[in-house]
């Protein structure tokens, strides 16, 4: 797994391209968000670096993280808001 999108893409069982659909406004968050009817999610292999909304009027967000054990094992994380 090299990729955020294709982490998270695994582990909610879509194509990449099909995520990519989902992405959030750009610019609107310091790294990919990605906004699903489900919620926002992102992939990550740093939790200290998790996406913050970029406008200082924006209150940050609760990022908690997903279990996904075979992208743990990759070193990648899942988070959900």
């Amino acid at each position: 797994m090299k990729t955020a999108r294709e982490a998270l893409a695994t582990h909610l069982n879509m194509d990449m391209s099909e995520l990519s659909e989902y992405a959030y406004q750009s610019g609107r968050f310091t790294k990919t968000v990605y906004n699903l009817e489900i919620g926002y999610y992102c992939a990550t292999k740093d939790p200290k670096k998790l996406p913050q909304p970029i406008s200082k009027q924006t209150d940050k967000f609760e990022w908690v993280e997903v279990k996904d054990a075979f992208l743990n094992s990759y070193g990648w994380l899942i988070f959900k808001v």
